[in-house]
């Protein structure tokens, strides 16, 4: 609170020129809104993606690390664990994707691009090769 009321009551050409500085952040724009109607549109996949993992032996695998990454031109990155029915699902991906799974229990791994629909949901079985 004393700081406060010290910076309130201080009179220094810092503080005249600090103010000066923050008001010309709250000026308007110098130029004309740009419209949107010629603007092209951006493209946003509203596609599901659900993978199901398992083993060869049809075991599903629990806890399974799914990492997916962008492999077009706009970077994506997003990862997450599989549940106990060795499934995992994620929607608003790009096009272009590279699936990376890892199950650290039975050091299973398998890397597999894919190109997704821009909507709807798609449901892909992936057997995992693992090591038990």
């Amino acid at each position: 609170m004393r700081f406060i009321s010290h910076v309130r009551h201080c009179r220094t050409p810092l503080v005249a020129a600090l103010g000066l500085a923050l008001a010309g952040c709250a000026s308007g724009p110098s130029q004309r809104p740009v419209g949107l109607e010629g603007a092209p549109a951006a493209h946003f996949n509203t596609a599901r993606v659900t993978l199901y993992l398992t083993d060869y032996e049809g075991h599903p695998l629990e806890r399974a690390r799914v990492d997916i990454e962008g492999t077009g031109d706009d970077y994506f990155r997003t990862a997450a664990f599989s549940d106990w029915s060795g499934r995992v699902s994620f929607a608003g991906l790009p096009q272009q994707i590279r699936i990376s799974v890892y199950h650290a229990a039975s050091q299973g791994n398998l890397t597999r691009e894919f190109i997704v629909p821009s909507s709807g949901t798609t449901d892909l079985q992936m057997l995992v090769d693992t090591f038990r």
